[in-house]
C-alpha cells in the first residue's frame, strides 16, 4: 500500500499535465524532485546513460536550449550557475516602479468574494499552481514561494525545450482580516542571465475593501538577447498567452473554493 506522502506526491504529479510523467522506482531509473518538501516536477535520469548535460546546450547568458528534454540534472546545475549571478535590469528598481524603455503588462481577473476563496487563491500561488503547465511549469527551490528563491521555468515550444532563471525578489505577505480593510498577497521574480528576457513579474492575490478577490499579474519586460530582439512579436504572444491561462486557472480554483465573508 503507498503512504500519504506518496499518494500526495502521486495526485500533484497527475494534475501537473503533460509536461510532468510519472517514474517508477524499476531498475536503472529513479525519480527525482524539484525540492524536498513538495514535488513540482518529476524527471526521468537513467543511471548508466551518458553526461546528460553533453546533449543539452547551455549557457551563462541566455536561455537554454535543447531538442532533447533536460534532466533533472541539467535543470539543477542550470540553476546553480544562475544562483549568484545577478539580476539583468536594475536592481534598485524590484519591486518598485518599472524603469523607462520596458514594455508593462497588467491583467486581472476576479476569482470570487469571501475569506475562504482569498486563502485558497493565495495558497496557489504561494506553491506556483499558477503556471499552465501544459506548456510551461516551474521547478523551485522549496515551497512556500520564499525570496531569494531561484525559479526555473522549463518550457516546451516549437519542438524545443527551453530553460529561463529568474529569483523571487519580493514576497508580501497579508495581514490579519479586517472589516472594510484590504489585503494582498505579492510574490515577485526579476529575471537573471540565463534567461530570454529582461524584467519582472509579480503575481498578486488581492481581497478587496468589498470582499471580493481579484487575482493580479503586473510585469515588465524587454527582449535581452539576439534571439528574444529577432522573435520579440512571438515573445510578446507567449507573454500574453501564459498570462491569459494563468488567470483562467486561478479564476477556475477560486470558483471551485466555499464562499465565505469575513465576520
Amino acid at each position: 500500500m503507498p503512504s500519504d506522502e506518496q499518494a500526495v506526491k502521486s495526485s500533484q504529479a497527475q494534475q501537473l499535465g503533460p509536461l510532468c510523467r510519472r517514474v517508477d522506482a524499476t531498475p536503472g531509473s529513479r525519480p527525482i524532485c524539484s525540492a524536498d518538501v513538495g514535488l513540482l516536477l518529476v524527471f526521468e535520469e537513467m543511471q548508466g546513460r551518458d553526461d546528460p548535460l553533453m546533449s543539452f546546450r547551455h549557457f551563462q547568458s541566455g536561455p537554454a536550449i535543447s531538442l532533447r528534454r533536460p534532466t533533472a540534472r541539467a535543470i539543477r546545475e542550470f540553476a546553480e550557475r544562475q544562483r549568484t549571478l545577478n539580476l539583468t535590469y536594475p536592481a534598485t528598481v524590484a519591486g518598485k516602479s518599472p524603469p523607462a524603455g520596458f514594455t508593462v503588462d497588467f491583467q486581472r481577473t476576479l476569482v470570487g468574494t469571501g475569506e475562504a476563496t482569498f486563502h485558497a487563491a493565495c495558497d496557489l500561488v504561494h506553491r506556483w499552481r499558477q503556471f499552465p503547465t501544459a506548456w510551461i511549469a516551474p521547478v523551485v527551490d522549496s515551497l512556500p514561494a520564499a525570496e531569494g528563491d531561484v525559479v526555473v521555468t522549463l518550457a516546451r515550444f516549437a519542438g524545443l525545450w527551453w530553460l529561463n532563471a529568474c529569483r523571487v525578489v519580493d514576497v508580501v505577505e497579508p495581514g490579519p482580516a479586517f472589516p472594510g480593510r484590504s489585503r494582498r498577497l505579492e510574490i515577485a521574480y526579476g529575471t537573471l542571465p540565463g534567461h530570454i528576457a529582461a524584467g519582472e513579474e509579480r503575481f498578486s492575490i488581492v481581497c478587496d475593501a468589498d470582499d471580493r478577490v481579484w487575482y493580479e499579474i503586473h510585469a515588465f519586460s524587454r527582449p535581452a538577447y539576439w534571439l528574444a530582439r529577432l522573435a520579440q512579436p512571438l515573445l510578446r504572444r507567449l507573454q500574453r498567452r501564459f498570462g491569459a491561462e494563468s488567470l483562467a486557472l486561478v479564476a477556475a480554483a477560486g470558483a471551485a473554493a466555499p464562499c465565505s465573508q469575513v465576520v
